[in-house]
């Protein structure tokens, strides 16, 4: 079983790749926003959500009908036995 830190771990590459992307599209004057208060929490979902969309399609999961799906062999497991509804919404 993967804990939340080794999962962190396995996608740091995808995060530094986000990183240099979004740096790079920053021109000098905001090279730095980790100093700049208004640019840092928008640049921090820059990153997240650009290394996000890069390593999805590696994850081994799927959209059902009902919920999501992790496979494994060539089956599909629910992803969790706590169904959705019972999760609460999402917004």
């Amino acid at each position: 079983m993967c804990t939340d830190e080794t999962v962190f771990n396995r996608i740091q590459d995808y995060i530094a790749a986000a990183e240099d992307d979004v740096a790079s599209v920053l021109d000098s004057q905001c090279a730095n926003y980790e100093n700049n208060a208004a640019l840092a929490l928008p640049a921090h979902r820059v990153i997240c959500l650009h290394a996000y969309l890069e390593v999805l399609p590696h994850l081994d999961i799927v959209l059902t009908g009902t919920d999501l799906g992790v496979v494994s062999n060539q089956n599909v497991a629910p992803a969790s036995s706590d169904p959705p509804a019972h999760r609460g919404a999402v917004s």
